[in-house]
């Protein structure tokens, strides 16, 4: 149980540290460091007008949910904060793949983010008591 909870510990950390690399792309206005033709572009998906919800980066809320899932690990969460947080990285999952469609376009560090969300959505269904301290 204890290799469980590593885990979880160590996929927020790898979240953390790929939605802090985003947010760094976005706001120093450089390209990030993947192929930029064909299908799997990641700057066609970074600048797109999908990028941003009423002006914030999506990777800046990536970061936010990534810290809260952290926190929830280390110092506890109830059941319906727990719910509503697993609720709505689903839905982030949701909106960056069909943003990838719309655009035509893949982002690997988006894609690595979405698999590590279900990661964890996975983990907080099946092994709730393990990966989460009770609050």
């Amino acid at each position: 149980m204890k290799n469980l909870k590593l885990l979880f510990l160590l996929i927020i950390l790898l979240g953390l540290a790929d939605t802090v690399y985003l947010t760094y792309v976005h706001y120093a206005n450089v390209p990030p460091y993947c192929p930029d033709s064909g299908i799997i572009n990641c700057v066609k998906v970074t600048t797109s007008a999908l990028s941003e919800i009423m002006g914030v980066p999506i990777a800046v809320l990536g970061l936010i949910w990534f810290i809260m899932i952290g926190v929830f690990a280390l110092l506890g969460v109830n059941d319906i904060m727990a719910n509503i947080w697993s609720m709505i990285g689903a839905a982030a999952v949701i909106y960056s793949t069909t943003g990838m469609f719309l655009i035509k376009a893949i982002c690997v560090y988006c894609t690595a983010l979405d698999i590590m969300i279900i990661a964890i959505l996975a983990l907080i269904v099946l092994k709730r008591d393990v990966v989460l301290k009770k609050g």
